[in-house]
């Protein structure tokens, strides 16, 4: 930096406000500070930067390396045993894929009937499963009113924990918000609500969507959320959970 014409008017001020310049000769800038009631703190007549670059940028600063994202990446592999799981809603053709996953699959109507047992087999225990996964429909982004199909959607979620929250039955099970594809915005709308009450609750919610998976991909996912991850997603065949990665790394695939 070189500076020229440096006049301090007043000292003390905890605030002020910088009116810039630029002046036309050298590309130098004028600066003019003020406190909040506008009198003049300092005056700069000239200040001129030598061109910098970014690669100097990043190499001179302190916090270079130290920003972080979220990047969805795949799960790691786990040996999780799954003994049982309840599905809340979904309809047959998600039953048939979980079956096709999990050894013991419980079927019900909504959370009364997994309270009661009354869907479940005979034969089976009445005790709530360690999972219980709620199906969400969720819409598709084709539709007029898509604040609409999110206020609904994410009412429909807030219902849902807030009566599983409400219950002491529940308690050391796990509810699984699911959605299946559908919008982007209201897929991430609902998870939003959910994280949120992880937050408030440790180890009692989590989410996953699932757009594209078949039996094999949602065993590793129900795995996955039985090794307490919290947040799971099935894309392009793989089963990814959010991770911090450094803002500067290559980015894996997206999860809105």
């Amino acid at each position: 930096f070189a500076w020229e014409g440096v006049t301090l008017y007043a000292s003390g001020a905890s605030e002020v406000r910088a009116r810039l310049v630029r002046r036309d000769d050298r590309d130098a800038i004028a600066v003019d500070l003020a406190d909040v009631d506008g009198h003049p703190v300092a005056q700069v007549s000239g200040l001129v930067v030598r061109p910098v670059t970014s690669d100097q940028l990043g190499g001179a600063s302190t916090a270079a390396g130290s920003l972080f994202r979220v990047d969805w990446t795949e799960a790691a592999e786990t040996s999780a045993e799954l003994p049982a799981v309840a599905l809340i809603g979904g309809g047959e053709a998600l039953a048939e894929v979980m079956r096709g996953a999990v050894a013991e699959v419980r079927s019900y109507a909504d959370l009364d009937a997994l309270a009661t047992g009354g869907d479940a087999d005979s034969d089976l225990s009445r005790s709530v499963p360690g999972l219980v996964v709620a199906a969400l429909e969720v819409a598709d982004d084709s539709g007029r009113d898509l604040a609409g199909q999110t206020h609904a959607a994410v009412a429909q979620a807030l219902a849902l924990v807030q009566e599983w929250v409400a219950r002491e039955g529940f308690r050391d099970a796990r509810l699984v918000v699911l959605t299946q594809g559908g919008s982007t915005v209201v897929s991430a709308a609902v998870r939003g609500l959910v994280r949120a009450a992880g937050a408030e609750y440790p180890g009692r919610f989590a989410t996953l969507d699932i757009a594209d998976a078949d039996t094999g991909q949602l065993g590793a996912a129900l795995r996955a959320l039985a090794a307490d991850e919290t947040d799971v997603a099935v894309r392009g065949g793989t089963v990814r959970v959010p991770r911090l990665v450094r803002a500067g790394g290559s980015r894996g695939v997206g999860v809105e």
